[in-house]
């Protein structure tokens, strides 16, 4: 009895000897790392510099939404498609998609990947809903009237 009781004291100490040491707060090791890669919502926000202006976006939580996030900064060229109704680009490589949901109907300001193409693309008009599109983010505010038009310009996309 004295043997069993002697190694769960032992057993007990070594246990919370690591727990002081580790500077845990009790969490096992796979909560911890999975609090540590999910983002807050802070993280998520980002800048589109247009010109001398600022916009503001805040990225979905999927994956193609990460990947594009760890691309930042990021500076490219909007071309206009459909008269006005998007501004795309081509990221290289691709988006990778995994952990992303598909399908949305876009509305002005929505940022989405047109899986076909591989292409981002900033709705500046609202769209019909379509399985082939990705939401990734969405541009805060009316931040959208500075992409609306047909011109083609240059923008950077930074984290905030």
């Amino acid at each position: 009895m004295k043997k069993l009781f002697l190694i769960s004291l032992i057993l007990s100490v070594t246990l919370m000897a690591e727990t002081a040491c580790s500077g845990s707060s009790g969490i096992g090791t796979s909560e911890r790392d999975a609090e540590t890669l999910l983002p807050d919502a802070a993280s998520l926000n980002i800048n589109i510099i247009v010109g001398e202006q600022t916009i503001t976006a805040t990225l979905e939580d999927n994956g193609a939404a990460r990947d594009f996030l760890s691309r930042l900064p990021l500076e490219v060229t909007l071309e206009d498609y459909n008269n006005g109704t998007e501004k795309i680009f081509y990221p290289d490589p691709e988006l990778n998609l995994d952990d992303t949901p598909r399908g949305c109907s876009p509305i002005a300001g929505d940022i989405t990947i047109y899986e076909p193409w591989g292409n981002i693309a900033i709705f500046c008009r609202d769209w019909s809903e379509s399985n082939s599109l990705i939401k990734i983010g969405h541009i805060d505010g009316d931040g959208i009237s500075l992409l609306q038009g047909t011109e083609s310009m240059n923008v950077k996309f930074e984290r905030q």
